[in-house]
């Protein structure tokens, strides 16, 4: 059995949790290959008492466990500029030489952002022939485009890129993006349990339903939906219930209020099995987020039949079908509102899509169909004699 290292700092640690979705990719692949997770962590001085998120990194042991994978961590330096922020990476080694002596050999990496996983992919590939495969993320782009052209940081992205064996990102406009620098990347989507599909629930006759849910901060635009609400001149009834929170929350809430027609309801942040109740309960979902790598929220609501808004570009676009499986609207409020009330007041066309999404979503967006794409990368990598 060939073994993984997957370099990933996303990951839920001890004290802190995170998005579990790349401990699901390696969970739908643990029957296939022996895998171990490496944690990129900026060096940092304890911080007792506190328990913000720095101050939990601060105290992590060398090793730990996130849920049953076993992870080493990796510390590296990293300066508080962005312009400067990685120039020091390729120092990381000579803070981490008795840990990398200590590492199980492994057969390939998976490093899961550009930097500071996959400049260690790189690492591991000039010193032991290592081949790594690279997802870039929609994050990784918008810390590129802020560094001049002549950066040290820059220069240390497109030297982890050109090395990499494969490139995978989660939507096509970061594939657009990558082949306009000249990088080819292949298309690959994150999935879902099939437990996260609940059982359908009959779309209310007495009024449309819309569900968002997210962290309420500028780039989501949770204020458009509210705003286009509070402009809605069509007869539908109207219920608007928000799931989440953020710096955004007190602005974002004070448009929030009922009025004849229009129902409104915040319920803060929820657990997952609660959330995904409340969106099966929705005819729609949307959420015009300026910038999603995936947006793993949309595919649960096109999971259980609502018909899904989202931005054109980012998130779900390229995955599915324009008009008939999701709705994308242009990044700006305009186009946003001109969708959402059409979508509104078509009840038609909101359930077709729905059923539409809901199979596309069973057919190609489970874990046992992705976990087959990502063996089959691997293993090309893994054949092609990079080692």
């Amino acid at each position: 059995m060939k073994s993984i290292l997957y370099i990933a700092r996303n990951i839920p640690v001890p004290g802190w949790g995170e998005n579990d979705v790349i401990l699901k990719i390696a969970d739908s692949l643990r029957h296939r290959y022996k895998l171990r997770f490496a944690f990129p962590l900026e060096l940092m001085p304890p911080i007792p008492f506190l328990r913000n998120k720095s101050a939990v990194f601060s105290r992590l042991p060398p090793s730990f466990r996130s849920r049953d994978f076993e992870v080493d961590v990796l510390r590296y330096p990293r300066l508080p500029s962005h312009l400067l922020s990685f120039s020091l990476l390729p120092y990381f080694s000579q803070f981490n030489r008795r840990r990398l002596k200590q590492l199980p050999d492994f057969d390939l990496c998976h490093a899961h952002y550009v930097l500071p996983d996959g400049y260690m992919a790189w690492w591991f590939k000039q010193e032991h022939a290592v081949p790594y495969v690279l997802s870039v993320r929609e994050g990784d782009i918008f810390k590129l485009d802020r560094q001049p052209q002549s950066s040290r940081v820059r220069r240390t992205f497109m030297r982890v890129l050109s090395g990499a064996d494969s490139i995978l990102v989660s939507n096509n406009g970061l594939v657009e993006r990558l082949s306009k620098m000249g990088v080819k990347a292949c298309l690959m989507p994150h999935g879902i349990d099939i437990d996260s599909m609940l059982a359908p629930v009959a779309p209310s006759e007495d009024a449309v339903k819309i569900i968002c849910v997210s962290q309420v901060i500028p780039r989501k635009n949770i204020d458009w939906i509210t705003r286009a609400l509070n402009e809605y001149p069509g007869a539908s009834k109207l219920e608007f219930c928000l799931v989440g929170e953020g710096p955004q929350l007190e602005e974002v809430t004070s448009q929030m209020i009922d009025r004849p027609g229009l129902k409104y309801r915040y319920l803060g942040r929820l657990p997952h099995p609660e959330t995904l109740a409340w969106i099966s309960k929705a005819d729609i979902f949307a959420l015009p987020s300026v910038r999603e790598t995936f947006g793993l929220v949309y595919l649960e609501a096109a999971a259980n039949r609502c018909a899904v808004l989202g931005t054109r570009g980012t998130g779900m676009w390229g995955h599915f079908e324009d008009g008939t499986e999701m709705l994308f609207h242009e990044p700006n409020y305009e186009d946003f509102r001109d969708k959402f009330f059409a979508l509104i007041d078509d009840p038609k066309r909101r359930v077709k899509m729905a059923e539409s999404g809901e199979r596309k979503v069973e057919k190609h967006f489970l874990w046992p169909q992705l976990s087959e794409r990502y063996s089959a990368i691997y293993e090309e990598v893994l054949s092609s004699g990079h080692r």
